[in-house]
């Protein structure tokens, strides 16, 4: 009988082990965990997890285990994960599955082997989105199995070999689940980690992230390591033992294993490391079972006996003998389910490989090409073994086939590499073509991978040296299509996307109709985003007729989603929703999620366009349910998410707007889009509220990202915020010079929706300061705000008249008479009439400062109650809203006004609190007035603002100068800042 070269028993690890236990329990209530165990090679790790496995499943858990293997799972991409989701119950899987859409339901067959194969997309190739959904329908049906189940426990061993989308998939498990009854466990070396090791940026953000729970495995005690010996030899062991054991393992049980194993053996002495201790245990085989060992470490993979014969050149029964002395020196496992073999632990295989001479390691990896070529194994594995054996023909041929395999998959990053392997391979060789493709054929496939992976400076470096391998006059379909993907590859730059669709277009007679119209498409895209909206209009047009021409459905549903929007911004509200509209119609019908959740994007930004906000936000969540469901919650839903978020804004329902803001920060991936227009909301929310420091917070990463080559209509959201802020504090310079500046840079890219709040906040941010300056007598300064408000208001009537074909969009419209009522009161001769002139819009929030200021008016003119009432139906909608800055701005005007934001049955005013100054004899009223005397305001400025005649407010500088023994208006403004009388002074408006 084989003596044990383990512990039967589970030494040390009891605190890691009840963490475990505790997140699986949580799991179990459905809140989901990841747990990463970290440590040195042999320390334990993988016991442990088995440990944690076996706990689980004993409290009714589903345990998943795949592992990775140190190919990175070339040969499969995902290759751990789409293994741990063979052990799903056959029946759970079926009923998971069911409820699924045949879109998603196809695509979920990428990683699971019971569901029916994905149709081939076509030369267009997988979207750029198609990676994420992937991952959000898998952590779907994780869910949904979980429920069933009663909890999953999903185990990833050895994450330092893991290939890169197995990594991005974690990442995005671990971003995203938020309810699901799901433990997801990972194990790593952390002596493997040099360098660029991929591993490193996922464990950045997991060290962020105070969900996870990371533990390190620290090297054993000497009374663990004694207890660790016990078991392995079933009695105590000898002092000596003991003492070199403890020694020399320095608390590694697998350490301790291979040291116990070579004292075993007699040859203690010759092992002066792990290394060699390994070494003496396969130098204590037989050369056969050596020799066989040999063969399974440069296979690096578990392995059949078949093949494992083929590569090691022995027969039978040879290789049954060398074996069975492998399997029973504990050094080879093997698999009775799959019926393969490999090594007990990965550190041998590693020791064995390093100890191969080069001539030994060439004819191996030879040998296992050629078997596993025969065997049918993958291009990904193949290659690896052919590169390593020095022959670069057949690896550059495995190398293509698995880059394009792997994109198949959505594995871009793998399928880039691969690609991009092939091409450093194709100079050693010079074949004409490889699996059907030329070296620019290779090249264009490598820059839809880095595309899709996201590298877009790459993918444009690929293709344009495709495009220059590439005779225009004898392949111009093949030039157009090149173009048309730089095109793609560059849009966030319209202009150069623009030029790209262009040279694609004259390169392609005019009998291609539907590549054409994807191209005159993809054309008023880009101009759409350049806002000019006429020249999109007339080549969405163009696209439209050509795809219906020729039938083509999928390409008239491109056209008319933009045709929609150019329309609708155009002032063609009516046919613009009829052609939106019937874009989700055809998206529906053909159940593309893409352009499905890009549909409803169209559709909500057309609504909004029209003035329906209400519609543009029941489309919006619709639009993200239905990503939600078709597993592309991840990309255009969490975009469809931020957009509601900002109809909730403009419809004053700032409740719900703080919970998604809330529900956003949570370690949700917005994208870079999403992600801007998050802090902007938030800015904007928190200046209306007049938090400041967490609107500046906001606006600071707002500008960072869309520093990054934004479109310019995000801009005016940011700006907007910021103006907002400065206004409230009285900086109403800053806030004007802050408004010009983004109007300059937006330039000729102004629309009739983003744009005009910055027109009508300017005109307010220079009647403030028109204020201001006139109550200095800078008459100048306000001739100038004058000036500037009405060559602003002549910009936004030319806006308005661009996009005015059939009917005027209504934001401009408003923002206009805003302008209007903004540049009245900057003359100093604004009536109530002015105030109530401005349409109501659906924004309370806007509704209570058009009060607010119709109050004022209404005070001027002497209507009192009509001001009161005015005052109050503000105070009333800033109320709910929180937006305490124009609340305070309310409060004051009825302070000085003497109005009860409190309706009276007597009509009578409030009783007035003593206030600062009562000590010397000052009335309330005195006190104001005195504030304003420091300020340095006349007898008739100080009328204007607390809304008296010239002749009381003498009367009270008179008293106020009595009052304080004081010879002028001067001293009286020293005494009371050295009284401290001015801290209840009255703020500017």
């Amino acid at each position: 009988m084989a003596r044990r070269a383990a512990s039967a028993a589970f030494v040390g690890r009891e605190g890691e082990l009840a963490t475990l236990a505790d997140l699986a329990a949580k799991a179990r209530r459905g809140r989901p965990g990841l747990a990463v165990v970290a440590g040195a090679a042999g320390v334990g790790k993988s016991r442990l997890v088995r440990e944690a496995e076996r706990a689980a499943a004993q409290h009714g858990m589903l345990v998943l285990h795949g592992e990775c293997l140190q190919l990175g799972g070339q040969d499969v991409p995902y290759a751990p994960v789409s293994n741990a989701l063979r052990g799903l119950p056959e029946e759970l899987e079926a009923a998971a599955l069911a409820g699924l859409a045949p879109d998603a339901l196809a695509e979920l067959a990428l990683l699971l082997p019971r569901a029916p194969a994905r149709a081939d997309r076509g030369d267009d190739g997988p979207g750029r989105f198609a990676q994420s959904r992937l991952h959000e329908l898998l952590l779907g049906l994780l869910a949904d199995v979980a429920e069933q189940a009663g909890g999953i426990v999903l185990v990833v061993d050895d994450l330092h070999w893991a290939d890169r989308p197995t990594l991005e998939l974690l990442s995005f498990v671990r971003g995203w689940a938020r309810a699901e009854p799901v433990l997801l466990v990972v194990t790593y070396r952390t002596d493997e980690l040099r360098g660029d090791h991929p591993l490193r940026l996922l464990l950045g953000e997991l060290v962020r992230d105070d969900r996870v729970e990371l533990l390190s495995l620290d090297p054993l005690g000497r009374a663990e390591v004694l207890t660790q010996i016990e078991a392995i030899l079933g009695r105590p062991p000898d002092p000596a033992l003991a003492d070199d054991v403890v020694r020399r393992a320095e608390g590694n049980p697998f350490h301790v294993e291979q040291l116990v194993a070579a004292h075993r053996s007699g040859r203690a002495e010759l092992a002066h490391g792990l290394r060699d201790a390994l070494l003496l245990r396969v130098e204590g085989l037989s050369p056969t079972a050596a020799d066989a060992l040999r063969a399974l470490a440069v296979l690096e993979r578990p392995a059949p006996q078949d093949l494992l014969a083929e590569v090691a050149g022995i027969g039978e029964p040879a290789l049954s003998r060398a074996l069975r002395e492998a399997v029973t020196a504990h050094l080879v496992t093997h698999d009775r389910e799959t019926g393969t073999l490999r090594f007990a632990q990965g550190l041998l295989r590693e020791a064995v490989v390093a100890d191969l001479l080069p001539g030994e390691r060439t004819a191996l990896h030879a040998a296992a090409a050629h078997a596993l070529q025969r065997a049918g194994a993958g291009p990904a594995e193949l290659a690896f073994h052919w590169e390593a054996a020095g022959e670069p023909g057949p690896a550059l041929d495995c190398a293509v086939a698995a880059g394009l395999a792997a994109a198949r998959l959505y594995a871009f990053t793998d399928a880039r590499r691969h690609l991009e392997r092939a091409l450093r391979l194709w100079d050693h060789v010079a074949p004409d073509r490889v699996g059907g493709l030329d070296r620019g054929g290779v090249l264009a496939a490598a820059a839809e991978a880095a595309r899709s992976a996201g590298d877009y400076a790459a993918a444009v470096e690929h293709a344009e040296v495709a495009l220059a391998l590439v005779d225009p006059h004898t392949e111009p379909d093949r030039a157009a299509r090149l173009h048309e993907r730089l095109g793609q590859y560059r849009f966030w730059d319209d202009a150069a996307a623009l030029a790209e669709y262009a040279r694609a277009l004259d390169l392609l007679p005019e009998d291609r109709r539907v590549e054409r119209a994807r191209l005159h498409a993809a054309q008023a895209h880009a101009l759409s985003g350049m806002a000019r909206f006429a020249d999109a209009r007339d080549q969405a047009s163009k696209a439209l007729a050509l795809a219906q021409a020729a039938g083509a459905e999928a390409e008239e549903g491109l056209a008319r989603t933009t045709l929609g929007l150019a329309l609708a911004f155009l002032g063609e509200h009516d046919a613009g929703e009829e052609h939106a509209r019937a874009a989700l119609a055809i998206a529906e019908r053909q159940g593309q999620a893409e352009a499905l959740s890009r549909a409803h994007l169209h559709l909500s930004e057309v609504l909004r366009v029209r003035g329906d906000l209400e519609g543009a936000l029941a489309v919006t969540d619709a639009g993200e349910a239905t990503a939600r469901a078709m597993g592309m919650g991840g990309s255009f839903g969490r975009f469809l998410h931020v957009n509601g978020t900002e109809d909730l804004l403009r419809l004053g329902r700032w409740a719900e707007v703080a919970e998604r803001l809330d529900e956003q920060a949570r370690g949700v991936e917005l994208g870079p889009t999403g992600e801007l227009m998050h802090h902007t909301i938030a800015a904007q929310l928190h200046a209306a509220r007049g938090d400041e420091r967490r609107a500046r917070e906001h606006l600071r990463r707002a500008h960072e990202l869309a520093a990054d080559g934004m479109p310019t209509e995000f801009l005016p959201g940011i700006h907007a915020a910021g103006a907002e802020l400065d206004l409230w504090q009285h900086r109403a310079a800053e806030a004007a010079a802050e408004l010009e500046g983004a109007l300059a840079a937006i330039g000729e890219d102004e629309d009739p929706l983003n744009t005009p709040v910055l027109f009508a906040l300017a005109a307010r941010a220079h009647a403030d300061a028109a204020e201001q300056a006139r109550a200095f007598g800078d008459e100048a300064a306000v001739e100038r705000a004058d000036a500037a408000v009405v060559a602003l208001a002549a910009r936004l009537d030319r806006l308005v008249a661009r996009h005015a074909a059939s009917a005027a969009p209504p934001e401009p419209v408003r923002q206009r008479a805003w302008m209007e009522a903004e540049l009245a009161r900057l003359r100093g001769t604004a009536t109530a009439a002015d105030w109530a002139r401005v349409p109501a819009g659906a924004d309370p929030y806007a509704q209570a400062y058009g009060h607010w200021r119709r109050a004022e008016a209404l005070v001027r003119e002497g209507d009192r109650p009509a001001a009161a009432a005015a005052l109050r139906d503000a105070a009333a909608l800033a109320d709910p809203l929180g937006a305490a800055p124009l609340r305070a701005a309310v409060e004051d005007l009825a302070r000085r006004a003497r109005l009860d934001l409190v309706a009276r049955a007597d009509g009578d005013a409030p009783a007035a609190d003593a206030g600062p100054g009562a000590a010397l004899g000052l009335t309330p009223r005195e006190a104001e007035v005195l504030a304003l005397v420091a300020d340095g305001l006349t007898n008739r400025q100080i009328a204007e603002r607390l809304f008296i005649s010239v002749r009381t407010a003498g009367v009270h500088v008179s008293n106020i100068l009595a009052k304080l023994n004081a010879a002028n208006r001067v001293e009286a403004a020293g005494v009371a800042h050295r009284l401290g009388l001015l801290d209840g002074g009255v703020p500017t408006p």
